[in-house]
């Protein structure tokens, strides 16, 4: 039956109204302060299924959808925890692989995590001893409509101190959406994110949060993209969007932004062709507010053609001119060219590169993965300019994040996915939110190269997962561009090591142990810190809905600056609604 205009239109209205609810809680969460550790460790079952050789599935998110915030990302593109405690990483394959059962899915949790810890200060001539009581929620919406798809993910906490300090009320927000007003023709995108990040990668350091740390910041980030997609006659589609960025930091305005970018594309509409084309054009413009309002501007037209010589090999090459002010006060133009090779051999070995010429530095990208019955390796190395708040590198990662982006080519869908990391991670005993590699706040455009690798191989009750990483990030500001740590040193360099081991005791208990090591340099002696964790929880369950874990953990924050050890213990309880 033929559904009237009137009705049709007013379902439209609603689920627009729905989208900009979205936006708008993104943009209301970008207030709010940051985001607390959860140590609680997830349970997961015994499995005895095929293991985590997780096969690609199709996309359940329409095309175009906003990309994740990335190393950005701060937290992560998609809401971590949205299906609960999972099994093991094998039931990754299950929980990826499965559709959606609802268009709209509501699901809420809360908790409590106390702690006791011998340094709260973090702090060698200060030392405090004391507990940490928290009160934790979470508020998930999700929506997987035929118009409207995306996430919004609240997760406030209410911290109390023995001593040491006062109280806090701490807020984590993680949001993205993608609202069809037309079909297929006008898209409107939306990402936010509240993260707890470091102010300097040279200052105290802590392996969780919640214990007292100066240089530990909030940073709250939006981006809203209108997007225009139509067909040109038969053979060609035109693509026009407008992205408007803001990031902003609590209590300092070292790293706050404005951002925006065009961009417009026509492009030959030939998908399963052998052969394309393209012709580009994209404008980057982005400004400082903690230096007077100083703008970094960038413009680029190019063409590209497409070429797929075989099913398993697709191959790009683009050139053109590009303008910018990146090395100079004024803009200046020079040529640009490039090329992508993506290379899948077969079903369980992926290999994707790409590489572009610039006056400012040559950036590239390349990632491979090879998955096994239970084991998967991913590699992935980078070198690319960080243009806006949501995608800076310089920003840490949490763990949701850093595995978001390994595994973006074994499971490409954005909903699966996040299905397969959550699960990844809840078996490991990680909170998604966690901060898995170091990052700092810079006031400037950087040039950030990063390296990282991870092996994650499963038994039938053992999981282990080891990752290494390195991240190299220098300035792009011209003289009188505060840059904070790249202001004194003419790079940051981090590097570390991250082990977990998970033992799955029986159906309803398991034990993780947790081991990280980093270590932050720069070009002076004087500049470089090591931070060392080791942690290890029992986790069992209550009931179908109900966790609970104990816990111990030790640190050892080396430096010329402020060293400290700290010793915790902390026990916690969580219940899923």
């Amino acid at each position: 039956m033929k559904m009237p205009a009137r009705e049709l239109a007013s379902r439209r209205v609603a689920q627009g109204l729905i989208g900009l609810c979205l936006v708008g809680a993104g943009l209301a969460g970008g207030q709010a302060v940051a985001q607390t550790q959860s140590q609680s460790a997830p349970v997961p079952n015994v499995d005895q299924g095929p293991g985590i050789d997780v096969p690609p599935g199709d996309s359940q998110i329409p095309q175009g959808s906003v990309a994740p915030l990335g190393p950005q990302g701060p937290r992560g593109p998609m809401p971590p925890g949205v299906n609960g405690v999972a099994g093991s990483v094998a039931e990754a394959e299950a929980s990826a692989a499965e559709p959606p059962r609802r268009a709209y899915h509501v699901q809420a949790s809360v908790g409590a995590l106390e702690t006791y810890s011998n340094n709260l200060q973090l702090s060698s001539t200060n030392r405090q001893s004391g507990g940490i009581s928290s009160l934790n929620g979470n508020l998930s919406l999700i929506a997987d409509g035929k118009h409207l798809n995306g996430f919004l993910v609240y997760d406030p906490s209410a911290m109390f101190y023995s001593s040491g300090g006062g109280n806090q009320w701490l807020n984590a927000l993680s949001s993205q959406g993608t609202y069809e007003a037309f079909d297929q023709r006008f898209f409107l995108d939306e990402a936010a994110s509240v993260t707890h990040q470091s102010i300097s990668a040279f200052s105290t350091q802590s392996a969780v949060l919640g214990t007292t740390n100066s240089n530990l910041t909030e940073v709250a980030t939006l981006r809203v993209t209108p997007r225009v997609v139509t067909r040109v006659g038969s053979d060609m589609v035109f693509n026009a969007q407008v992205t408007e960025g803001v990031t902003r930091s609590k209590g300092t305005s070292l790293g706050d932004q404005n951002y925006t970018n065009y961009t417009v594309s026509l492009a030959d509409s030939h998908k399963d062709a052998k052969a394309g084309w393209s012709v580009n054009y994209a404008e980057d413009r982005t400004e400082y507010t903690r230096n007077s309002g100083a703008t970094q501007q960038a413009e680029r037209l190019y063409a590209a053609l497409m070429f797929r010589p075989d099913p398993d090999v697709s191959l790009a090459a683009r050139a053109g001119k590009e303008r910018d002010n990146y090395l100079t006060v004024n803009p200046e133009t020079s040529n640009t060219y490039g090329f992508d090779a993506n290379w899948t051999p077969s079903p369980r070995t992926q290999v994707t590169s790409s590489w572009d010429s610039h006056e400012y530095g040559n950036s590239y990208e390349l990632k491979a993965q090879y998955r096994m019955q239970r084991s998967i390796f991913s590699l992935s190395d980078s070198r690319a300019v960080n243009v806006n708040g949501t995608t800076q590198t310089s920003l840490q990662q949490t763990y949701f994040s850093l595995f978001y982006a390994l595994y973006a080519n074994s499971v490409p869908d954005p909903a699966q996915r996040t299905n397969f990391v959550n699960t990844l991670l809840a078996s490991m005993g990680l909170n998604p939110n966690a901060p898995a590699v170091g990052g700092f706040l810079a006031g400037g455009l950087t040039m950030s190269h990063q390296v990282t690798a991870a092996y994650t191989l499963q038994g039938k009750r053992d999981t282990f997962t080891g990752m290494v990483f390195s991240n190299t990030t220098s300035t792009l500001a011209p003289a009188g561009i505060e840059s904070g740590d790249l202001s004194v040193s003419s790079f940051v360099r981090q590097r570390g090591v991250n082990l977990n081991l998970t033992h799955q005791m029986s159906a309803q208990t398991s034990a993780v142990i947790n081991a990280l090591y980093q270590h932050a340099d720069g070009s002076t002696a004087d500049l470089s810190n090591t931070l060392k964790s080791l942690t290890a929880s029992l986790s069992t369950k209550l009931g179908v809905r109900t966790d609970a874990s104990v816990g111990l953990r030790r640190t050892e924050f080396e430096s010329s600056l402020q060293p400290y050890t700290e010793n915790a213990l902390y026990g916690s309880i969580q219940r899923r609604f």
